[in-house]
């Protein structure tokens, strides 16, 4: 009965003992060193710096979006596939907006002939009919002057009264009234449409194609393409790099939404290996180190490394060793360095340990 009752609490006091001395050990010794996952360099060196590192293209990965959800219609394109800048990618379904996209170009059209028809004023066909109604009026008009005349000279003789020259007078006038207002109709004619006809119907031709570029624009964004990524301080083409499809995360009928990635694309003709140091040991850090990449597991290949540059912000350090007194809430200095050309065996997102050195008596 006494060991039933007693045995218990005096193995937990000793396991509760065991775990004291146990941490304070841990905690009053040093970090134990954790070994590389590869061999060192071979070469007669001095490694002054180890780390981590991941390929990566020379553009870095690109994750292609779209900026308006919707449904997939058609992907165009497969993984591995080389595409070239502008290249269409995906389809998103957009039968109203293409609908719409016709109605605008149909309104244009439409203002765009009424502007025409504005240009173009006079017809040619209405001209002759104007101007042979002004060689009526002309005509008719000479014949009242010629009336009014002999009238005139009839009533100087008392031959006829005064009413009768007057009415013969007016009549003339009416007449002479006519001829001017044919004359000013052909003149309005020949002189075509008026100016401000012109820039009134200019300005409704520009609304339409205002209209109609904001229909294309929302079609266009559901029009997703490879982007055009030129690399710096190199002579490229024109149109940028061609891209090579790393991922595809979409399906013809499957939703795409602003926040995914539709696919992953990178330019492969030059890799890179994105090398994380921790912020523990910058000091050792200097762009003039040479440095190496070595692959891991059997077969393992060294590479020579070249210095690119260095992202100057640090990120949280995403790669922990293990150690129980390791820091999870350490960053990690990025640098960039290039692969040579023999190294396009290896592929996007592979690991590999980086070292940084200088050479004995170096």
């Amino acid at each position: 009965m006494r060991l039933i009752r007693f045995g218990p609490p005096i193995v937990g006091a000793c396991m509760f003992a065991f775990a004291l001395f146990h941490v304070a050990k841990v905690s009053e010794g040093e970090e134990p060193r954790t070994n590389p996952p590869g061999q060192l360099p071979l070469t007669e060196v001095d490694v002054e710096l180890a780390g981590s590192g991941i390929v990566e293209p020379a553009t870095e990965t690109v994750q292609v979006g779209t900026p308006v959800a919707g449904v997939a219609g058609v992907v165009d394109v497969r993984q591995g596939e080389v595409v070239d800048p502008g290249k269409v990618l995906v389809r998103l379904n957009a039968e109203e907006f293409e609908a719409d996209v016709r109605v605008k170009k149909a309104l244009l059209n439409e203002q765009n002939a009424k502007l025409a028809r504005l240009k173009a004023q006079p017809r040619p066909e209405e001209l002759p009919a104007v101007e042979a109604r002004l060689a009526e009026a002309k005509a008719l008009a000479l014949d009242q002057k010629e009336q009014l005349d002999r009238n005139t000279a009839l009533a100087s003789r008392g031959a006829i009264g005064v009413e009768e020259l007057r009415r013969r007078e007016l009549t003339y006038l009416a007449y002479q009234s006519k001829q001017k207002a044919v004359e000013g109709e052909l003149e309005l004619l020949k002189a075509g449409a008026w100016k401000y006809d012109l820039q009134l119907q200019q300005s409704q031709v520009a609304s339409a194609e205002a209209h109609l570029a904001e229909s294309q624009a929302e079609l266009d964004r559901r029009t997703i393409r490879a982007p055009i990524i030129r690399l710096h301080g190199e002579k490229t083409a024109e149109n940028g790099e061609k891209l090579t499809v790393l991922q595809v995360n979409v399906r013809p009928g499957e939703q795409a939404r602003p926040e995914m990635a539709l696919m992953l694309l990178g330019g492969l003709r030059k890799l890179h290996v994105r090398a994380d140091f921790d912020e523990n040991e910058l000091g050792k850090f200097s762009p003039s180190l040479e440095g190496e990449a070595r692959t891991r597991g059997k077969n393992s290949q060294t590479y020579p490394l070249r210095f690119v540059r260095i992202d100057p912000y640090l990120v949280p350090k995403s790669a922990l060793r293990g150690a129980a007194t390791e820091r999870v809430d350490s960053r990690v200095l990025q640098v960039i360095y290039q692969l040579p050309a023999n190294a396009a065996s290896l592929f996007v997102g592979q690991q590999v340990d980086v070292f940084l050195y200088r050479r004995a008596g170096g």
